[in-house]
């Protein structure tokens, strides 16, 4: 029987990322890759809130995030404690990389204004079509809504995971993050309750540029929680 691994995505919150992903998915999974929704207030704890119900019916299942929506699975896995079998976070949002103000950055997201080779240099390990794809995602978002999870990440800490996280816990890290150093990632597995820490060469996007390496790290992992 298969069992079900729940993606989510990034920033952007589109599913439209997953499907190089998807596709390398191996035989015991069966993946259902989740967007996060913008009619709602877009903090952690009102997304998580927001898709708790799409995912309550589920047993077990693996809860997979990448980058900001670390803290998002953090609290599902809290609030869905006995159903989830493993959470598998990927370059995982720990603390605000840089300071902006939202509605600065908002704009200048959805702006012509920043080029797809210079997000290609922190994201995709200089991947310019990944990264056209990520920024064209991006700026479809309603601007209230790029600001708000900007506003988010702005206050993003360890305690948005470490106070929430629960069942077997694996942390990803990429060798190649220019955003997002891997050793927090390491350090957060280190106070984590059964959480694993593996390091793999990927840039922050590292489910979409290696998915077989990011499949190869959760595979072994849910082996061995199961």
């Amino acid at each position: 029987m298969k069992t079900v691994v729940i993606l989510l995505p990034g920033l952007h919150g589109s599913t439209a990322l997953f499907a190089g992903f998807v596709a390398l998915a191996p035989p015991w999974a069966r993946c259902r890759p989740v967007a996060l929704p913008v009619d709602c207030v877009q903090t952690f704890d009102a997304l998580a809130e927001a898709l708790e119900p799409q995912l309550r019916s589920l047993e077990p299942f693996v809860l997979f995030a990448e980058s900001f929506s670390a803290p998002i699975a953090a609290r599902l896995s809290q609030r869905l404690t006995p159903n989830v079998a493993l959470v598998g976070l990927s370059c995982p949002l720990i603390e605000a990389p840089f300071a902006m103000a939202s509605s600065i950055g908002a704009s200048f997201i959805r702006s012509r204004w920043i080029p797809s080779w210079a997000v290609a240099a922190v994201m995709t390990g200089g991947d310019r079509r990944l990264a056209a794809a990520l920024l064209g995602e991006a700026r479809k978002l309603p601007r209230e809504v790029l600001a708000a999870r900007l506003s988010a990440i702005a206050t993003a800490s360890r305690d948005d995971l470490l106070g929430y996280l629960q069942a077997p816990v694996l942390g990803i890290g990429g060798t190649s993050d220019r955003l997002l150093s891997s050793r927090l990632t390491e350090n957060l597995m280190r106070d984590v309750p059964f959480g694993i820490y593996t390091e793999i060469a990927a840039p922050h996007l590292a489910a979409q540029v290696v998915p077989d390496r990011v499949w190869a790290a959760i595979s072994e992992e849910f082996e061995s929680a199961v």
